[in-house]
């Protein structure tokens, strides 16, 4: 993630990395991970998301899984979380490919040396 951050940073994509950077650094991942496995801290929009994704719900309709991909996941399609074989990428998503995270380390040891 600090290199995605690095990386968006010097694609000029976001003028915060540094800052984002700092945040990410002060995250303790255990703590994290717990909270994410914790169904009670969720959110009623992750709730949603959850079902749909783990088809929790028997009956789906289309139109509403697009509308709740469009207002509370970015536009990112829900399979798109976990299947990168579908066919649209996003246009709002960038992806950290191998070739271009090598492009780009030189510019993030520099910057983080």
């Amino acid at each position: 993630m600090r290199r995605y951050f690095v990386f968006l940073g010097v694609q000029h994509k976001i003028s915060n990395a540094e800052t984002l950077v700092r945040a990410l650094d002060s995250i303790k991942v255990g703590d994290l991970l717990t909270g994410h496995k914790d169904a009670s801290k969720w959110d009623s929009h992750k709730r949603v998301g959850m079902k749909y994704l783990m088809g929790y719900t028997r009956e789906v309709d289309p139109k509403r899984v697009r509308a709740y991909e469009e207002d509370y996941n970015m536009g990112v399609p829900l399979r798109f979380c976990f299947d990168f074989s579908v066919n649209r990428v996003p246009k709002n998503m960038i992806m950290l490919t191998e070739s271009l995270r090598e492009k780009f380390e030189q510019i993030l040891y520099e910057k983080n040396k």
